[in-house]
């Protein structure tokens, strides 16, 4: 039987609704209940290294220190955290050692004309002693000869903990799932987790999840994306019932 880890993002991808102005104690509610909830996978917001004063409000980090600054006793040993970073503006060489830092995950998002920079950011997060989570933006974008590529490197170079098909505009079909599913699972090696990242702009998002999970193999861990609200405005909770009924 397959395997499936949420990951909840509301405090990174729901930011693009409020400019993440979450508020303090909305955050640290926000985390509190999704390690109460069990979520296995806790994104906490975007890793920035251009902000000039941290704002305890937002959910934009300029350090892993911000972050411990909400409150270090929400944080749980036994629960993954990661932040997002975005391949075309953060400078990696800002990146400090995982060592003890309780964020354990970076979430690297990259768009196709960034892919060369985003394989050598992948190295350096990956020797850094982070879980690495590739995320290519607008994955309908790349042809299936692009995508293969990005396959082999991730199988024989980088060798990420996990990468995602990433519907950025919402705009994925029955079809579209079916292909890239079956593509990606294909070529992927088994050891890698495979993702999906769905937003519900033309009310999709329930079925692409359906579609993405009939059409793995058994044997292969997944992630699916949930939030209460992001760019899509919706996609998430759907995501997150979906998972809770299929796994009931």
């Amino acid at each position: 039987m397959k395997k499936i880890k949420v990951l909840d993002c509301t405090l990174r991808d729901g930011g693009y609704v409020n400019d993440w102005n979450f508020g303090k104690d909305n955050i640290k509610e926000i985390i509190r209940k999704l390690n109460e909830a069990n979520i296995d996978i806790i994104e906490c917001g975007f890793l920035k290294d251009n902000i000039n004063q941290f704002d305890i409000n937002r959910t934009n980090y300029g350090s892993f220190d911000d972050l411990i600054a909400l409150d270090n006793n929400l944080f749980k040993n036994n629960r993954t955290y990661a932040l997002m970073m975005l391949a075309e503006t953060y400078d990696i060489s800002n990146l400090v050692d995982r060592s003890q830092n309780f964020v354990d995950t970076i979430r690297l998002s990259f768009h196709k004309r960034d892919i060369k920079k985003a394989i050598e950011m992948s190295k350096i997060i990956k020797e850094k002693g982070y879980n690495l989570y590739l995320q290519p933006t607008a994955t309908m974008r790349y042809t299936d000869l692009e995508i293969k590529e990005l396959i082999n490197v991730c199988n024989q170079d980088i060798k990420p903990n996990s990468i995602a098909i990433v519907d950025t505009f919402g705009e994925m079909i029955d079809d579209d799932i079916i292909h890239f599913t079956k593509l990606f699972d294909k070529y992927l090696n088994d050891d890698i987790t495979l993702a999906f990242h769905s937003h519900n702009n033309i009310q999709t998002s329930y079925s692409n999840v359906i579609l993405f999970i009939n059409n793995i193999k058994k044997d292969r861990e997944i992630v699916i994306d949930a939030s209460i609200f992001g760019m899509g405005r919706g996609a998430g909770n759907l995501c997150s019932e979906l998972i809770i009924n299929y796994l009931n």
